[in-house]
């Protein structure tokens, strides 16, 4: 009852909620099939039991899963910058250089420039680099040969740079401490700097 309120009075743009509503919707359904199944298996009395299935309908303990289709849509839709997915996160807090907000600049960096990523897929697809020894090294060729412009290599090196800082956010050692870009302990440095002050 909750997503359906939500859907109904609370959301801005219902074009783009609708494939998180329908996946919410199946998806409690599911919770709710699942429920019940497992509330009548639950019975000692085989004959109350019987009754149950008799009185829910319920005659097998099978339920039916949420579609590859709707997950696709969903997916799909996770992946766009609208309004639906600002409202649906704006109680993640979000401090500056956390796991947050570094995925969200590469999330964000990565629509900014998908026009010169599908330039440089079509330009690698026309003429491939060999060796491929890095997506900076292919960039660089195609600038060379006249494919992209300084401004675009700029673009796609700049994402780039922030999607491997997005990878390695979780990057730890054996002991659990924190490991930045440079592999070097963040708690290290930090107290380094406390110590020199």
């Amino acid at each position: 009852m909750a997503v359906v309120r939500f859907y109904e009075q609370r959301v801005e743009s219902r074009s783009e909620a609708l494939p998180y509503f329908e996946y919410a919707i199946q998806w409690c359904l599911n919770k709710g099939e699942t429920a019940l199944n497992e509330f009548i298996v639950n019975f000692p009395n085989t004959a109350v039991r019987g009754l149950m299935r008799v009185l829910t309908n319920t005659y097998t303990t099978a339920v039916t899963g949420i579609s590859d289709d709707l997950k696709r849509k969903l997916s799909e839709a996770s992946m766009q910058d609208t309004s639906i997915k600002a409202q649906l996160s704006h109680l993640v807090k979000v401090i500056p250089g956390d796991g947050n907000d570094i995925n969200e600049q590469a999330f964000k960096a990565k629509h900014a420039v998908m026009p010169q990523l599908k330039k440089v897929q079509k330009a690698l697809r026309k003429t491939p680099v060999v060796p491929f020894i890095s997506f900076e090294h292919a960039v660089g060729k195609l600038q060379q040969a006249g494919e992209l412009t300084a401004q675009e290599v700029a673009l796609v090196i700049e994402y780039n740079d922030k999607r491997k800082l997005a990878i390695r956010v979780d990057e730890f050692t054996f002991d659990m401490d924190l490991l930045d870009s440079n592999v070097e302990l963040v708690n290290d440095k930090d107290s380094a700097r406390a110590n020199a002050a």
